[in-house]
């Protein structure tokens, strides 16, 4: 990633235009079944449909660290309900 000259914050702001688009497609594809479920590969090709220029390491990375977002809230939740271990 880094041997490539890539500027992380660069490529991470090409991203922001599209980060309601892509985390709204992320939760609807976590409800569905495995084999139903579009790849990050074919998120990444829809994105390109929409203007999106970026790389498919940075829809990666956005996915990566939306679920572990996502992880995080959940845990958080579980701590702060009475029956939370």
């Amino acid at each position: 990633m880094f041997a490539q000259g890539r500027d992380i914050l660069t490529n991470d702001s090409a991203i922001d235009k599209y980060a309601l688009q892509l985390s709204s497609w992320l939760k609807t594809e976590a409800g569905k079944n495995r084999k139903q479920r579009r790849s990050l590969k074919q998120l990444h090709l829809d994105l390109n449909e929409l203007g999106f220029e970026g790389p498919y390491d940075r829809v990666a990375a956005f996915a990566r660290k939306s679920k572990v977002d996502q992880t995080d809230r959940v845990n958080l939740a579980n701590k702060r309900t009475p029956w939370g271990i």
